[in-house]
């Protein structure tokens, strides 16, 4: 996961991938470990989405789901991503072998951010199927709560201007 981008309002983003009866949390970034069936298909309690081996992508914790095709993933906005009707429902609907590459996913998490996916190669791997995926996850406060170093600079930035522009005001003048 990279770090979340002040200025941008990107919260979490970056490259991954979910084998399958594995969770994915948007908001942290990160694999969460389940179960598989025979032990009682535990889902992680912080995951967004959950890939099953029967129903692909499985919206899980409150999180939801939306299939928005194959649109210019740069251009998926976090407007767009409000705009979308969300559901419940995994997706594909014909299992985890269906599950197309370049196709743009939006997920509302369960902690109320807005996430885009947009899925990558299908791959066999000795643990089993491995669906990679790019997102990005937005700030449902236009900024992060973690901000990055950038982030900081330039609010430090500012806050030395306006004490340097009070000492003026202040003081009769600058030099």
């Amino acid at each position: 996961m990279s770090g979340a981008n002040f200025l941008s309002g990107i919260y979490s983003e970056g490259d991954n991938g979910v084998i399958v009866w594995q969770g994915f949390d948007f908001d942290g970034g990160v694999v969460l470990f389940g179960s598989d069936p025979p032990d009682g298909n535990t889902v992680p309690p912080d995951a967004d989405l959950w890939f099953s081996g029967d129903c692909g992508f499985v919206p899980v914790n409150g999180a939801l789901l939306a299939v928005l095709g194959k649109p210019d993933f740069d251009s998926v906005s976090l407007d767009t991503l409000k705009a979308q009707q969300y559901s419940n429902t995994p997706w594909p609907d014909f299992g985890f072998n269906g599950i197309p590459e370049g196709v743009v996913l939006a997920v509302k998490t369960n902690q109320g951010r807005y996430a885009k996916i947009r899925t990558g190669a299908m791959q066999l791997t000795p643990w089993g199927y491995c669906i990679k995926f790019h997102w990005v996850t937005f700030s449902n406060l236009g900024w992060p709560l973690r901000p990055s170093l950038a982030g900081v600079a330039v609010l430090t930035g500012l806050m030395l201007m306006f004490a340097w522009s009070i000492r003026c005001v202040l003081w009769g003048g600058c030099p």
